[in-house]
């Protein structure tokens, strides 16, 4: 019998990478990755790939999960074909520090805010200032809001968001929550790790106001 399938938004650095493993070893599940978009990248090939159509409803005894980072609105017509949604937030101040982390310790050469931010030219207070790291969470999640998501979890609340995920979706993962800046620093050592000082993370707190409603919004939705 054919599901509805789940259109799950991945917003970087907000345990995804954890949730994803845990559905792709789920036998019962079919799991479509979508990690091409490159959102925030303004070339051309990415800006070409992103106003390709989001793949048909695909008709399978399977639960279907098109997962990745990508736009909703991206995937708006299988929405309205009753397609089921969900996402996970972080503290903004959080998740772009992470963000920040990662992109030092892995360059992206496809990624013109990556490479900005390697060079060395902007500061990542002026990076976030000129781009739309600034609001990722409304241009990603958009046209949906929060309480819009069939579900909508939040990193720093976990093992609360995966049982209320589970019972919304009647699965049963179990993902281990992994660190992967954590696992890379190990290795890399910690030379290149930002690491903001008091004034820079009030810097991040006024610049994300409108980030931290939604991540607030999260929460209330949750029963925080």
């Amino acid at each position: 019998m054919n599901q509805q399938p789940i259109v799950f938004l991945h917003l970087p650095k907000c345990a995804g990478t954890s949730i994803r493993r845990a559905l792709e070893a789920d036998t019962k599940l079919r799991v479509i990755a979508d990690y091409e978009d490159k959102v925030l990248s303004s070339s051309l090939k990415h800006r070409l790939k992103r106003l390709s159509n989001a793949p048909q409803e695909i008709q399978s005894d399977f639960l279907t999960v098109y997962f990745g980072h990508f736009r909703m609105k991206k995937y708006g017509r299988l929405n309205k074909k009753g397609a089921r949604t969900a996402t996970f937030l972080r503290d903004p101040v959080e998740r772009y520090i992470s963000h920040v982390n990662h992109w030092l310790l892995n360059p992206d050469p496809e990624h013109k805010l990556s490479m900005v931010l390697n060079s060395g030219r902007v500061t990542p207070i002026e990076l976030v200032e000129r781009s739309k790291l600034s609001h990722l969470y409304e241009f990603m999640m958009n046209p949906l809001r929060v309480d819009e998501f069939d579900f909508v979890g939040v990193q720093e609340q976990f093992s609360k968001s995966i049982e209320i995920f589970n019972s919304t979706f009647n699965l049963a993962i179990q993902p281990k929550q992994v660190n992967t800046l954590a696992q890379a620093l190990s290795y890399e050592g910690r030379r290149k790790q930002w690491l903001p000082t008091k004034n820079e993370r009030e810097s991040l707190k006024s610049i994300f106001d409108s980030e931290i409603r939604i991540y607030n919004d999260a929460l209330r939705k949750l029963g925080v």
